[in-house]
């Protein structure tokens, strides 16, 4: 994959995905055995799905922004 087409699929899960509530994006780019290790927890992608909604119910309006991209 070129650079671009690396950002263009990270532009697509941070906007069209996260901050539209879209969490089907999270099936559709990670794989379903995929283990995040943030803050010492390892959610598979179902658990992903459900930290997601704790903060849209904690953040009802709110919205992730890319100011920046590097690749």
């Amino acid at each position: 994959m070129t650079t671009e087409q690396n950002k263009e699929i990270v532009r697509r899960i941070i906007e069209d995905g996260l901050s539209a509530h879209n969490l089907a994006l999270i099936d559709e780019y990670f794989e379903p055995g995929f283990i995040e290790n943030q803050f010492g927890t390892r959610p598979t992608t179902p658990g992903m799905k459900e930290n997601f909604q704790y903060l849209y119910r904690a953040f009802p309006d709110g919205r992730f922004e890319i100011e920046d991209m590097v690749a």
